[in-house]
């Protein structure tokens, strides 16, 4: 009898194991809760999913998240402040843009000087960005003590797309 509990248990395990590696497979950003809607590279062209879904469920009210992925640059996640919606006239679709802010500056280098962790710059600043749909990426960089003036700059960037799935 245990021997048989002890083969079914294992079987079960695998068969878990084998369905969890072939929907990542499917999908490399397979990540439980989130599930990856759009895509588009850094001249906004899709490269996986719908606008349109992506759409539907901000309309819906869901959480979003994005992923920067851009080609040599550090990968980081961010939960959307707030999600933005608009008919776009010149792209003939619709355009969204994800807010958030940072409240601090971090050093993103990690090297031998830092201890190879992530750290606070010396010079402390707010970050407010906005990515959107197509790509664009528009920052706002204000310094805390204000000891240099509000830089505003705008980039391409390669964007993946979430939205919460529970």
């Amino acid at each position: 009898m245990k021997k048989h509990t002890i083969l079914w248990f294992t079987i079960l395990v695998c068969c878990f194991w084998f369905i969890k590696s072939t929907i990542a497979q499917a999908n490399d950003n397979f990540d439980f809760g989130w599930l990856l809607v759009y895509e588009a590279d850094t001249d906004g062209k899709v490269i996986y999913g719908s606008l349109d879904k992506l759409v539907a469920a901000i309309k819906d009210g869901a959480d979003v998240k994005i992923q920067d992925v851009t080609e040599n640059k550090r990968t980081y996640s961010i939960a959307c402040g707030e999600t933005w919606l608009l008919d776009n006239p010149i792209f003939k679709q619709p355009m969204v843009g994800c807010s958030y802010n940072l409240s601090m500056s971090v050093d993103l280098t990690p090297t031998m000087q830092t201890g190879g962790y992530f750290r606070f710059q010396k010079d402390l600043y707010h970050l407010y960005a906005i990515d959107n749909s197509d790509g664009t990426l528009s920052m706002a960089q204000k310094y805390v003590d204000g000891s240099r003036e509000t830089t505003l700059s705008t980039t391409k960037v390669h964007l993946k797309w979430f939205v919460r799935t529970k």
